[in-house]
């Protein structure tokens, strides 16, 4: 029976990206989704639009409370309207026990891992000047949120180290962990 895996509807069909921002979750996220023909979220573009606002003004200060309880509302929206899907999270989704709890639980989630530098200079490459303006201050600020999460992050049911992978690479591992052969 060919069925197994491939079309498993328990936690596994659900895959959660999780990791800091620059680590690829969106990219690989997205390219997971197109290749195993499932529904893809981006979880905090869902929570703003949930909430009926921009992901800017929900993280940029007083509403991030509102975010954070509207990223768990989001979360078990998805999960359970989706049997099988790609999720990409945010990256301070760990360090809300009940979300990350909730994501462990209900999904196969995968720790997006890469060093401090390549989280940096993705971020940059991505567009993000105030970043840019102020890199010691950022390096500083990326390698405490790293040290200060990486135990979490470590919870998570596998890890690909998109540092050492380039994005095929990375992908096809993804791949491998959701039970697909990998391409050519």
């Amino acid at each position: 029976e060919l069925i197994g895996l491939h079309f498993d509807t328990g936690r596994r069909g659900r895959i959660a990206l999780v990791g800091l921002r620059g680590a690829g979750k969106s990219t690989l996220g997205a390219a997971l989704a197109e290749r195993l023909q499932v529904p893809y979220f981006d979880l905090p573009a869902q929570t703003a639009s949930d909430l009926g606002t921009t992901l800017e003004a929900l993280l940029g200060g007083p509403e991030r409370d509102a975010y954070r309880s509207g990223e768990q509302r989001t979360l078990l929206r998805i999960v359970d309207g989706n049997e099988r899907c790609v999720i990409s999270t945010g990256g301070s989704l760990v360090i809300e026990p009940q979300t990350w709890q909730l994501a462990r639980s209900r999904c196969f989630t995968v720790w997006v891992r890469a060093t401090a530098d390549d989280h940096l200079n993705r971020i940059i490459a991505a567009g993000n000047l105030r970043v840019v303006n102020a890199r010691e201050h950022a390096m500083t600020e990326l390698r405490t949120i790293l040290s200060q999460r990486e135990h979490l992050y470590a919870q998570a049911d596998a890890t690909v180290d998109t540092s050492a992978l380039d994005v095929e690479r990375s992908l096809d591992a993804l791949l491998a962990l959701a039970g697909e052969p990998a391409r050519g």
